[in-house]
């Protein structure tokens, strides 16, 4: 394009459009890019869970092969920590399941990708568990592999969650249940936090707070938990003060210990021994129940006698409502009548009246009309001498 003086002239450029165009393509770029990583980071993710896998079936062959060889590790390091160099803190999986395999952490384990996460490990369902019915009698049942434990609506039912622990004096543990058995509606009645110093089972209170059965499997995983290392030197004995330099050493450092169990393993044949039990015995309790079941006992019996009352006052309470509507409705007919009645005089009372106003209205017509006439008749007869004298003469006399 040129202009008069055949110059060129430039092509309009329309810049919304151009902005739109570079949007367009600055968001795919930005697509294409985030497509990429998400790929290179799941090749990455392969890679390390192969690694991971690696790293897990070592660890089972370090870990120990009996219960016995567990007690000897942990005796060998519950005061003394196999990797110093870990800091204290939350544990990651390879940490964690170092200080299994190398300072009896716990017996047995079974190392695998779907028990081990990032930062915790998953306890399995199994051992004994107690529950009380409804007419107050113990149940105890052995949960092995595979075995079902159903969970009844609106019961409390303790459980024992494997392995057998065996915590050093530096390293405590935290536990809850996992998230989907909170969204089913299970609650875990116990605090998370495990000292220092335990050893024996985890057994712990299972809340089923729905109206519906849930049944667990031996061996399945009911509980995460996470290790906490603890300052070692915080519970370590300070060596004396130097003379002149006493306001720069801390205080006394000391541990309080956990108190060890009578017996250095489980008997699983002594119920008596079980932590189920020890624990009920520290609480002064003989047995737990949910009180929902009660309650919906006691609920279930008020309704059944306002059932019954219903059924007795039916019929009575039937013969009185037809007596009340009858009577009703006789109200009703009587001042329909009435009304009836009044409506009947008043239309007669304006009837009445409505005739009178006729005749009045009629006889005023006929009293214009004469006066008219005489008016007329009165002007007629009256000459001009005695016009010109009667006022307003013209003004009354002039028809209309």
């Amino acid at each position: 394009m040129t202009d008069q003086g055949g110059a060129a002239v430039p092509p309009v450029v329309d810049d919304a459009a151009v902005r739109a165009a570079q949007e367009k393509a600055a968001a795919e770029e930005i697509a294409r890019r985030v497509d990429e990583k998400h790929r290179r980071a799941q090749a990455e993710q392969g890679q390390l869970k192969s690694q991971a896998e690696d790293a897990l079936r070592e660890l089972q062959a370090r870990a120990p092969k009996t219960l016995n060889e567990a007690i000897l590790k942990y005796r060998d390091h519950q005061r003394v920590d196999p990797y110093p160099g870990i800091r204290p803190g939350l544990l990651s999986c390879s940490s964690f399941c170092a200080y299994i395999a190398d300072a009896g952490l716990m017996f047995p384990y079974k190392f695998d990708a779907k028990s081990v996460q990032l930062a915790s490990l998953d306890l399995p369902l199994l051992g004994t568990a107690i529950r009380w019915n409804e007419k107050h009698e113990e149940r105890v049942f052995d949960i092995e592999a595979g075995t079902p434990l159903v969970l009844p609506p609106n019961s409390i039912t303790f459980v024992t969650l494997e392995p057998y622990l065996q915590l050093p004096e530096y390293i405590a543990l935290r536990f809850n249940l996992r998230v989907r058995h909170v969204y089913q509606g299970l609650l875990l009645g116990t605090g998370p936090l495990i000292d220092p110093g335990y050893q024996g089972y985890l057994a712990v209170p299972l809340h089923n707070l729905t109206n519906h059965e849930y049944t667990f499997f031996g061996g399945e995983a009911l509980v995460a938990v996470e290790f906490t290392k603890i300052d070692p030197e915080s519970i370590r004995p300070r060596p004396p003060a130097e003379e002149g330099n006493e306001e720069r050493v801390p205080p006394q450092q000391f541990a309080v210990p956990f108190p060890e169990p009578e017996l250095p393993r489980p008997d699983p044949s002594r119920l008596e021994l079980h932590p189920i039990k020890a624990n009920l015995r520290k609480a002064r309790v003989a047995l737990v129940e949910s009180s929902l079941p009660a309650i919906n006992a006691r609920v279930a019996e008020q309704e059944r006698q306002m059932n019954e009352w219903t059924q007795r006052i039916t019929f009575g309470g039937a013969l009185a409502i037809i007596g009340l509507l009858l009577a009703i409705g006789g109200i009703m007919w009587q001042a329909t009548n009435e009304m009836r009645t009044v409506a009947t005089r008043e239309r007669e009372t304006v009837d009445r009246f409505e005739a009178q106003r006729k005749g009045l209205a009629d006889s005023l017509n006929v009293l214009q009309t004469r006066l008219r006439e005489t008016r007329i008749v009165a002007c007629a007869r009256v000459n001009a001498a005695e016009a010109a004298r009667i006022p307003d003469f013209a003004a009354v006399c002039t028809p209309r």
